[in-house]
């Protein structure tokens, strides 16, 4: 198992397009934190009063206001070359021509696309940290929801840990519809469609998914209201896609 993640993973690293678009991402992160820190104010939802951006708070927002350059364009596309893209190139059969279980391979794309979706997801928390440390004012103790509610540097960082691991829970979701739906539509420019289809579809079905979209805003209201539905939702989408996909792996004709 450990080689054929070794191997997705190294296959994920040597596509040109996987480094075009961390350069081109790590890019987006600095132009949000130029941005942030030159007007000195910033929002964590559409509907909340702004806030002075600093050091601790940076991150969040350099987060929320990029995050959707990932779920929309990064993470779909990325995912797609691992799936659907080897699917259409013929990849897959010049690997299951040898004694491979399909289900290891695919537990082995998922594990290697996860690495890549932590590696992207670490630019922005990286990027703006340094970047609050030296050009963004410093402050001992910052406020993200309730205004009596004053967090220190230790406790700002544990809530930014948080709201980093709730976006990596949208990408593992995202990462799950476009497994599925490559499985069942082998043309990739198509299935990237169907992708943001059902992404941006969801949100008439429910409100609750409104997290593929505006995830930052989502993400922040998550933190103060502490909904189950969060997790229910994605939890649905992570276990039952992938169950349905490992039993359409293990039927598909790839030949």
């Amino acid at each position: 198992m450990g080689l054929l993640v070794k191997n997705e993973f190294q296959k994920i690293l040597l596509r040109k397009k996987t480094m075009l678009f961390f350069i081109i991402f790590t890019l987006i992160v600095l132009g949000s934190c130029l941005f942030l820190n030159y007007y000195g104010l910033g929002n964590h939802t559409s509907d909340s009063p702004q806030v002075k951006v600093n050091n601790l708070n940076l991150p969040v927002l350099v987060a929320k206001e990029s995050f959707f350059v990932l779920s929309l364009i990064i993470f779909p596309l990325l995912f797609l070359d691992s799936f659907s893209g080897e699917l259409s190139s013929g990849a897959y059969r010049m690997t299951l021509i040898r004694p491979i279980s399909r289900v290891k391979l695919l537990f082995s794309k998922y594990v290697s696309q996860l690495i890549i979706a932590l590696l992207f997801l670490a630019i922005p928390l990286l990027v703006s940290y340094i970047y609050g440390q030296l050009l963004s004012p410093h402050v001992s103790h910052v406020t993200y929801s309730n205004q009596y509610s004053k967090l220190n540097g230790l406790e700002s960082v544990l809530y930014t840990v948080k709201f980093y691991s709730l976006l990596l829970i949208i990408g593992i979701s995202i990462l799950t519809i476009v497994s599925l739906l490559s499985a069942f539509i082998p043309n990739t420019p198509l299935c990237f469609l169907f992708t943001l289809g059902v992404m941006i579809g969801s949100i008439y079905i429910s409100d609750t998914f409104s997290y593929f979209l505006l995830s930052g805003e989502y993400v922040y209201n998550q933190l103060n209201n502490q909904s189950i539905t969060f997790f229910l939702t994605n939890g649905i989408i992570i276990l039952c896609g992938g169950l349905v996909n490992s039993l359409r792996w293990r039927t598909k004709d790839f030949f």
